[in-house]
């Protein structure tokens, strides 16, 4: 699953660790969250599937959450939610 982010300055990039972390994909009952690992790559994030069903895709969903992706002005990306149609 590839997610384009529009708004953002020049590329993304992942800070201190090698890609981006705080993605999750998520089935249709609750508690079925997974964290995914990502691949940063101009406005685009690549999230490696795991062979389970996906109905949203969210980041940074938590009260403090551990997240590290920016742009290239340093600008943090901040939390979503995405249900999939």
């Amino acid at each position: 699953m590839t997610l384009r982010f529009t708004g953002v300055t020049g590329a993304l990039h992942a800070q201190a660790a090698r890609g981006p972390i705080g993605f999750e994909l998520c089935g249709a009952e609750a508690g079925s969250c997974r964290y995914a690992d990502g691949i940063a790559q101009g406005d685009r994030v690549t999230l490696a599937a795991d062979g389970k069903p996906v109905v949203r895709v969210r980041y940074a969903w938590a009260d403090s959450p551990v997240v590290n992706l920016s742009d290239d002005a340093q600008l943090p990306v901040g939390p979503f939610e995405i249900v999939l149609p």
